[in-house]
């Protein structure tokens, strides 16, 4: 893998790749130091996701591309659970580096492209369907929903993912009742992996839960 990011780095356009696993986060790195490395495993986390669930529907899909004004990120998945993040310059010649990360992943011994079945298994999410009937029915549904509106306020279309994680982390690590949102605020904000928008967050859901909770003892 060291020498997959060497050779991806050595491509004109290219800043620099890392490689991701679930387990083990960032395993190698030869990025700039302003990429820093908790926030390069959030991103990896995120888009490990969003791949896995566009590949649940186009399972041709090789690559997932993410478009900034100032680089370009393409992820890819080279394994089950290994994955290369290259970071490029926006002029890059998208054709060359698709044909030189092809070529550079078939000479990695022992790597096969994950099948369709494999795909499936790897993107069921055990805790799906008890996460989404607490937040669809019961007495957690409403507040979880409210949650889950503020941070789309906040962070936009990522934050169906990044809170359906954290709803399934607070479901194994507590009690799911209105006492242990706290728990559950905290754990969305390091997945927001944003300290501004972090603070943003916490603000507006306790003002939500100050204010109902103001309008009950009213009632």
């Amino acid at each position: 893998m060291q020498q997959l990011i060497k050779d991806m780095k050595a491509i004109p356009g290219v800043i620099g790749a890392c490689t991701y696993r679930s387990k083990d986060g960032i395993t190698y790195n030869n990025l700039p130091s302003l990429f820093r490395e908790d926030r390069l495993h959030q991103t990896a986390k995120h888009l490990a996701k969003i791949h896995a669930s566009g590949r649940l529907n186009f399972p041709e899909l090789i690559e997932t591309l993410v478009h900034y004004d100032e680089s370009i990120v393409v992820f890819r998945q080279i394994d089950l659970d290994e994955h290369l993040i290259t970071i490029c310059d926006p002029g890059i010649n998208m054709s060359l580096l698709s044909m030189s990360l092809n070529l550079a992943i078939e000479n990695i011994p022992h790597k096969k492209a994950p099948t369709e079945t494999q795909i499936k298994a790897q993107g069921t999410d055990k805790a799906a369907p008890d996460i989404q009937k607490l937040m669809n029915k019961g007495p957690m549904a409403q507040p979880l929903q409210a949650m889950l509106k503020l941070l789309t306020k906040i962070i936009g279309p990522m934050a169906k993912i990044i809170f359906e994680d954290s709803v399934a982390r607070w479901v194994e690590s507590s009690e799911n009742n209105r006492g242990s949102l706290s728990k559950l605020l905290e754990i969305i904000c390091q997945e927001i992996g944003d300290n501004e928008k972090s603070e943003e967050y916490r603000a507006l859901v306790r003002q939500k839960m100050t204010s109902k909770n103001r309008k009950q003892k009213d009632s």
